[in-house]
């Protein structure tokens, strides 16, 4: 909160390419996939869970017809993808892009159905989680880095043990329990 710590300013970043840590382009991150690179502090806080949301009229339609909204080809390889291709088979895809916010603006729109962090589309009534398809569950673990040589640093901790807090607070909601 602002109020408690005045003198330190935050800046998020959100995108989908990962903050190169070594070369300072950031002081902290939060990532769905543990990092190898040598010199880097990673602690897992949690899980995100996901599952299978789309709008009413898309829930509706037979299963047969419905159409899946999913990660374009650089994104292919991460676990949510690799499940959601199992899943739909040879049904069709609506859309693929990079970006989550676009999948459930798409699902909203009632493109498709779209795989969706549950903390994500359980907030938004326009959405619904799809109950007559086969289980499709998914969960990822969110891990803190950071670079070693900051992890003592005073305003780099108070903001590492808040967002942990913050994670381990709200564990239920991020896994979708």
């Amino acid at each position: 909160s602002p109020a408690r710590w005045p003198g330190l300013v935050l800046t998020l970043v959100g995108e989908t390419g990962a903050a190169n840590l070594a070369q300072g382009e950031a002081d902290a991150a939060l990532r769905l996939s543990r990092p190898t690179a040598p010199g880097l502090v990673v602690r897992a806080l949690g899980r995100v869970g996901y599952g299978l949301y789309g709008s009413a009229a898309h829930c509706a339609l037979p299963v047969a017809q419905r159409v899946f909204i999913g990660f374009d080809e650089g994104h292919a390889h991460t676990p949510q993808q690799r499940a959601l291709d199992a899943h739909v088979g040879a049904r069709r895809w609506a859309l693929r892009t990079n970006d989550v916010l676009t999948m459930q603006q798409a699902a909203v729109a009632g493109w498709g159905l779209a795989l969706l962090p549950h903390f994500l589309a359980r907030q938004d009534e326009r959405l619904q989680a799809v109950a007559d398809e086969a289980p499709l569950a998914c969960s990822r673990t969110l891990y803190l880095v950071l670079p070693a040589g900051l992890r003592r640093t005073p305003r780099v901790r108070l903001v590492v043990d808040e967002l942990a807090a913050l994670v381990a607070q709200h564990a239920g909601w991020l896994a979708g329990d």
